[in-house]
């Protein structure tokens, strides 16, 4: 009788992964020059401070879609993972790209601008997923104008301290 031994070594992992933030931020606003989302993931730290699975880049995805009367409009873009290792995570960006497949804005003239949603799913290699985050911005890239109201028209102001008191009109929040 002979006996073989066998090693097998294989990582125990039953916590799922997480997204630690988004870019840009939930309900925030975006003025001009996006070029890119971003968000952080992380795969879960085990009791024993021992092996994680970490982030497969094949499944995580990141998703932009401008939200129009309702509907979701899936952003043309490209993904590319960047390592974080000081927070032991992967930083996961969505590049905007062009019909011709090159990085590139969205437009600064006021044509793209409105509400936006960023979707956001990790998944380890032991295949442990997070629940699909969801996270909503407004792009506004015109500048506002600025009706001043307690001027008349042709007035001089000539030295001193001034205060102008007036309304903005032409942004996507008014």
């Amino acid at each position: 009788n002979q006996t073989i031994d066998h090693i097998c070594v294989f990582t125990y992992d039953n916590c799922n992964p997480s997204v630690l933030s988004v870019f840009p931020e939930n309900r925030g606003t975006v003025s001009k020059n996006l070029r890119t989302v971003s968000a952080v993931l992380k795969d879960c730290q085990p009791r024993f401070d021992i092996e994680i699975s970490d982030i497969d880049v094949s499944k995580s995805s990141i998703r932009l879609f401008q939200v129009k009367e309702g509907e979701s409009i899936e952003v043309t873009s490209r993904i590319r993972f960047e390592s974080a290792p000081d927070q032991r995570a992967t930083k996961i960006l969505l590049e905007i790209v062009d019909s011709q497949g090159a990085a590139t804005n969205l437009p600064n003239d006021g044509s793209a601008d409105g509400d936006y949603r960023v979707e956001v799913v990790a998944f380890d290699r032991s295949g442990n997923q997070s629940e699909v985050l969801s996270s909503t911005f407004q792009l506004d890239t015109i500048d506002p104008i600025v009706v001043p109201g307690n001027l008349s028209d042709d007035q001089v102001l000539a030295g001193g301290e001034y205060f102008l008191f007036g309304k903005e009109i032409g942004r996507a929040h008014v």
